[in-house]
């Protein structure tokens, strides 16, 4: 069963059900879920690349992703300091990727991950901001 809502003016909404589980996609993110900082004054992005899903499988396993983006005209070392200084001792990896102009923060515990990923396009510093949560129970 598939099932799409759109109010105008709204984000769209995907439901897939099938008897071994279900998908839920939604085109609204919710930034408190993220559990990630948001750089001051950064924008979101006017793309389509923002979603929140929700598989459930069967013995009630779930996977949830969020993703959105942001972008800020800031350069890619003022956000890179921002996002070093308040993500600080939770970081699990930090990597950079100089010839791709890429930044990548990752925080990894038992069942979710965080995802800053930082990268410059023309006069903007995009943000990619995920959080991935798989595992028996909502994540709160």
């Amino acid at each position: 069963h598939v099932q799409v809502n759109q109010k105008e003016g709204e984000a769209k909404e995907v439901t897939i059900r099938t008897p071994v589980g279900s998908l839920h996609v939604e085109e609204e993110v919710n930034p408190a879920r993220l559990g990630l900082p948001l750089y001051p004054g950064a924008v979101r992005a006017k793309t389509t690349d923002s979603a929140t899903v929700n598989l459930q499988l069967p013995n009630d396993e779930t996977l949830k992703v969020w993703a959105v983006k942001f972008e800020t005209p800031d350069s890619l070392e003022q956000v890179s300091k921002f996002y070093d200084q308040h993500l600080g001792q939770e970081v699990t990896r930090h990597e950079t990727r100089s010839r791709e102009g890429k930044t990548v923060f990752e925080i990894k515990h038992d069942n979710e991950e965080r995802i800053v990923a930082l990268e410059r396009h023309g006069n903007q510093t995009q943000i990619q901001l995920v959080r991935v949560f798989h595992g028996p129970s909502e994540p709160n």
